[in-house]
């Protein structure tokens, strides 16, 4: 063990706050401020979140957030359009339904569009209609077209 944390690699979760020490890695930073941003959205909404609550929540200050994402808007539009899964072709209501419930049971899995449901008032709703098109429409228009 030396001063800076365990010696043989592995690394320490992340304590909350701004003042706690964090290792300089930038791929995880932005990835630990990405969930924090994706859990909060998807808990309040775009309106009710603030950079203090996402840094908070990260474990970095507000000004580091706004150098990884510029905005709170660009981080929520990362948020939303966040990975989704790749569309297989139904073949069984039942495995169509265990998908369902193991993707709403995933909290990082499920956080783009609960951000995206209770942030409807951002634009008129227009990044969510975008989103539901990307998501839903296309993938519906794929398997028919099959």
């Amino acid at each position: 063990m030396t001063a800076a944390g365990p010696s043989d690699g592995t690394r320490r979760a992340r304590p909350k706050g701004r003042d706690a020490h964090r290792a300089k890695d930038s791929a995880a930073t932005r990835n630990d401020i990405l969930r924090a941003a994706a859990r909060r959205f998807a808990e309040h909404g775009f309106a009710h979140v603030t950079l203090q609550d996402i840094a908070q929540d990260a474990g970095v200050t507000p000004a580091l957030v706004n150098r990884y994402f510029v905005s709170k808007r660009a981080l929520f539009e990362l948020v939303a359009q966040a990975h989704v899964d790749e569309a297989q072709p139904l073949t069984d209501v039942g495995e169509f339904a265990s998908d369902l419930m193991a993707y709403w049971q995933d909290v990082d899995r499920g956080t783009p569009a609960l951000a995206l449901v209770r942030s409807i008032d951002l634009d008129g709703g227009k990044l969510l209609r975008h989103e539901l098109e990307r998501r839903l429409a296309l993938m519906i228009e794929a398997c028919l077209g099959d």
